[in-house]
Order: structure tokens, then sequence, then C-alpha cells
């Protein structure tokens, strides 16, 4: 039986995702959905790993962060480059039109007016980010390290393994399944 949800990929491209495939066993990016902001031939890609939360939220982890909107933010591990850039990332949905706006790397200012004057944006705070030299995406890609994916409003409410598993879902049942995998099948 021929799965042809694997065979025709959408093009890595920004505002699209990147999700782990079950067998991407590296630390920084098992189980991982990225959100693309960039892929250039010449300059290489970057993204967000969106599913990696530090379960704190920036006004914890940000001290002086405390008397700011932006307190309650989520913080989350962006990836492994400069994991010790905060970057502030806003995005919001417009079904209507059929859009998704993403403001990338955003000032602190600009993150907290967003919040206080209820844009609708979701507004996250990430520790680092993903980034490939150039060709090495499209390498990872054509080893099946990678499945590209359409952006989904699930982003906003699922997190972690659930937002994982339910992306592959949509890939077919074989994928469904290979998400429930045992990391050590040896151990069971």
């Amino acid at each position: 039986m021929i799965d042809r949800s694997l065979q025709e990929q959408p093009a890595v491209s920004p505002g699209s995702l990147l999700v782990a495939h079950p067998s991407l066993t590296e630390s920084n990016f098992r189980r991982s959905v990225i959100l693309m902001v960039s892929d250039s031939k010449e300059q290489g890609a970057m993204g967000v790993v969106l599913n990696q939360s530090k379960e704190v939220t920036l006004g914890q982890q940000e001290l002086e962060m405390l008397p700011s909107p932006l307190a309650q933010v989520p913080l989350y591990q962006g990836g492994p480059v400069a994991p010790r850039q905060l970057l502030l990332v806003a995005w919001r949905w417009e079904p209507d039109v059929g859009v998704f706006q993403l403001l990338f790397g955003i000032e602190a200012a600009k993150a907290a007016e967003l919040l206080v004057n209820n844009t609708g944006f979701q507004v996250r705070a990430y520790l680092g980010y993903a980034g490939w030299s150039q060709g090495q995406l499209q390498s990872e890609l054509q080893a099946g390290a990678w499945l590209p994916m359409q952006l989904t409003p699930e982003i906003d409410s699922l997190d972690a393994d659930p937002l994982w598993r339910f992306l592959l879902a949509s890939k077919g049942a074989h994928m469904q399944l290979a998400s429930y995998a045992p990391d050590k099948p040896a151990l069971n």
C-alpha cells in the first residue's frame, strides 16, 4: 500500500512547519515541530522549535520582565543555535481571509503593545533558534529526517508531544502509529 501523503510533501518556506520524523532521535530535535522563518539557498534556513516548552514564563526566567505585560508570556527552547539569545515571536490567524501573520524577532516594546492592545496575536519567547547552513536542510529532507507541512491552528492550543503526534497523524495511520513507538523498544 502506498501512502501518498508521504510522497507529496509541501515545499519548505517561511511560515511552513517541519515535523521531526519518528526516527529522528537527535536530542535537540527529537519529536520537534519547527516553525520556519526563512529558507534561502544562499544563506541557509532558520526557524524556532514550537513545542519544547521550558514550563516557565518570561517573568519567571527574566526578572526584569516582572513589571511588564510580557511577564506571562510562555518561554520555549527555540533551538540549539544561540541558546541564550531571547527571541520574541508573535503570530495570529485571520481565517476569514486565509492569512497567517508572523512577526519574528520583535522588540519587547512591540510585543508588549500587541498584548496590551489585545490584537489577537499569540506572543511567545524563545531561547535560541534552529538553523541550517546552505544545503544542510535539503540534505536532511532528502534523508527523511523532516516532514514538511502546512501551518495549522493547532499550534496555538497543542504543545510538546501532543502537537507532534497530531501533525504526524495527519500523514496517515502509519505515521500516527510510529509516533507512539517506545523510545527504547528493546526494553518492552
